[in-house]
């Protein structure tokens, strides 16, 4: 696997409820094997995460 670069961003402040029910959320889309729920929850929990299309079957 090849990495070009990773960023470590500062914390930001986030209500804690929130991130619980975020979490709750992304742990009901796992179970569901909802992806696209699965990827927008990663996108909301984490601002500085970018979908990469999988090439690995190019």
């Amino acid at each position: 696997m090849e990495i070009d670069k990773i960023f470590i961003e500062e914390p930001s402040e986030i209500d804690e409820n929130e991130l619980f029910e975020s979490v709750k959320l992304l742990a009901e889309a796992a179970d569901n094997i909802d992806l696209e729920t699965e990827l927008k929850l990663i996108e909301k929990l984490v601002p500085t995460y970018k979908r990469t299309p999988n090439n690995k079957n190019s």
